[in-house]
């Protein structure tokens, strides 16, 4: 990362990306030799990012070959735009983030008690409220499910955060900022008003 300012090193806030992210963008080399993201559902478990698909295609076979693949993810916060400052230039016109970005290598989990976790884990995130039938290798669901479902991992070489919270600000520019998105007053601008304060540099 260029800039060492916005790397984020705290777990917490890798587990906030992966947790509340709902699409991720997995990239992938095509047969063509053409570079591609695909997006995909996924989960951080266990130390790496799962999802599944057709177990036939292009992304099967590549993650089928173990292949270096990278997977990146973002959550949005507020954007600073000018009518917020009543600024009329539109070079002060921000976007805070954090993302993550994964280098890896891809699988296939072949082993079905491997695959079902993982398929437990991608239904607590996205089906919280439970209400459906709980997987079981003794199922005919499970069966069924398995015939024409790969479930896929990424096991990471390498993992970055990034946090962009204007850290680069001045720290008159950060309060303006913040009683800015405090009088806006909607839930994303209070959350991002306390992320900004939480980044902000020691002075």
């Amino acid at each position: 990362m260029r800039r060492s300012q916005f790397r984020s090193t705290d777990p917490g806030d890798l587990r906030e990306i992966m947790d509340r992210c709902e699409v991720g963008q997995l990239g992938i080399v095509a047969a063509d030799g053409i570079p591609i993201p695909v997006p995909v559902n996924f989960v951080w478990h266990e130390g790496r990012v799962v999802f599944h698909g057709a177990a036939a295609g292009e992304k099967y076979r590549v993650m089928a070959e173990g292949a270096r693949v990278s997977f990146s993810a973002a959550l949005h916060y507020s954007l600073l735009a000018p009518s917020l400052l009543a600024d009329v230039s539109a070079c002060g016109t921000t976007q805070f983030y954090k993302s993550a970005l994964v280098r890896g290598r891809g699988e296939v989990l072949v082993d079905p008690l491997q695959a079902l976790a993982g398929l437990e884990s991608l239904m607590r995130k996205y089906v919280p409220e439970g209400g459906y039938e709980p997987l079981s290798l003794a199922s005919d669901q499970w069966g069924r499910l398995l015939r024409g479902t790969a479930v896929f991992a990424i096991q990471p070489l390498q993992v970055d955060v990034k946090v962009y919270m204007g850290q680069s600000m001045t720290p008159e520019r950060r309060a303006v900022v913040i009683a800015a998105l405090q009088r806006r007053g909607a839930d994303l601008d209070l959350d991002t008003a306390r992320e900004i304060a939480r980044y902000a540099p020691p002075v």
